[in-house]
C-alpha cells in the first residue's frame, strides 16, 4: 500500500493544531517525582513547489506554555528553551519520496540564532562556575549547529516534533500495510541520540488513513553512554534498560496529519530512572 500525498497541484493547505506533551520523572505521586505539561499551537502551510511532485511546508511553533506560563521560574530552563527558539519556525521542501530535500529558510534560522546567542551570552550570568561553564559550551555547541546546514537538515527526521508531520508521506507499506524501519531521535530523553527499532501498520477507518506505531529502543545504535551522563548514573547493565514508544497517527482526505496520541515510557530496572512521555496533537 502506498502512502500518497493527495493535493490538486495549486492547491494550497493551511492548518492549525494544538499540542500538549506531558513529561512524567519518577513516580509522581512520591518524593522525588515530578510532571510538567507543555503545550502549543502550531499553523502549517502546504504549497506546491516548481516541480509537480515536490511540496514545501511551512511550519511555525506558538504560544509556548509550560504549566501554564510562558517563562519558567528555572532560569536554566529558560536558557535551554530559549535557545531552540531558532527552529521554532521551518520551511521545508519535501520530495516526491518523502525526503526533506531542503530547508528553505536558512538564512532567517541562523539570523535569529544571531541574535538568540547575544542575548544568552548577556542574559544569563551567575555565581555558580560549573552552571556557567556547562551553558558557554552549549552555547559554543548550538553555535557549530546553527552554522552547518547539512546537520540542520539531518536533525529535522530526528525530531519527534516534526516527525508528526513529516511521517508516513510515499512510504510504501507494502501488500500488508505494514512498514519496519530505523528511526534515530535527538532529543526524546535529553540530549541523548536513541535508536528505535520501528513498526508501523497502516489502515483505513472511515475513509482516512491511520497509523499504528510500535518502537523499541535497539541498544547497539544508541548512545548509551550519553544516556548514562544524562540519568546521572555511574554505571548500568544495557539489558535493564527498556524504553518503549507507541502510538497512532490519524490522518485526514488528503494526506494531512490530523491526530496523533503518541506515548513513550522508559525505565531502568534496579534504579530511580523512571521517565513517561505523553504527546497529543489535535487538528483546530
Amino acid at each position: 500500500m502506498k502512502f500518497a500525498f493527495k493535493t490538486d497541484k495549486d492547491i494550497e493547505i493551511r492548518n492549525y493544531y494544538s499540542m500538549k506533551k506531558v513529561s512524567m520523572k519518577g513516580d509522581c505521586f512520591k518524593n522525588g517525582g515530578s510532571s510538567s505539561l507543555i503545550t502549543e499551537d502550531i499553523c502549517l502551510t502546504v504549497e506546491k513547489a516548481r516541480s509537480e511532485s515536490d511540496r514545501i511546508f511551512f511550519v511555525q511553533k506558538l504560544n509556548k506554555k509550560k504549566d501554564g506560563s510562558r517563562f519558567c521560574t528555572n532560569p536554566v530552563e529558560n536558557f535551554f528553551i530559549k535557545s531552540t527558539e531558532p527552529m521554532h519556525k521551518l520551511n521545508v521542501l519535501l520530495s516526491n519520496d518523502g525526503k526533506i530535500r531542503k530547508v528553505l529558510n536558512l538564512d532567517e534560522i541562523k539570523k535569529k540564532w544571531n541574535n538568540t546567542k547575544i542575548y544568552l551570552e548577556n542574559g544569563f550570568v551567575g555565581d555558580d562556575d560549573e552552571v556557567m561553564s556547562v551553558l558557554q559550551n552549549w552555547i559554543v555547541s548550538l553555535d557549530d549547529f546553527y552554522n552547518d546546514d547539512e546537520t540542520i537538515l539531518n536533525s529535522i527526521p530526528r525530531d519527534l516534533f516534526y516527525d508528526f508531520f513529516f511521517l508516513g508521506y510515499w512510504n510504501d507499506y507494502g501488500s500488508d500495510g505494514i512498514l519496519k524501519r530505523q528511526h534515530r531521535f535527538s532529543s526524546l530523553i535529553g540530549n541523548v541520540e536513541l535508536t528505535f527499532d520501528e513498526r508501523l501498520t497502516i489502515e483505513m477507518e472511515n475513509g482516512k488513513r491511520s497509523i499504528s506505531l510500535n518502537g523499541l529502543l535497539n541498544k547497539e545504535s544508541s548512545d548509551l553512554k550519553s544516556f548514562e551522563t544524562f540519568a546521572n548514573l555511574s554505571s548500568f547493565k544495557e539489558e535493564d534498560l527498556f524504553i518503549h514508544m507507541f502510538g497512532k497517527y490519524l490522518f485526514d482526505e488528503v494526506g494531512l496529519p490530523e491526530r496523533l496520541e503518541l506515548f513513550v515510557e522508559a525505565n531502568l530496572r534496579n534504579s530511580d530512572f523512571e521517565k513517561k512521555i505523553g504527546l497529543v496533537f489535535n487538528k483546530k
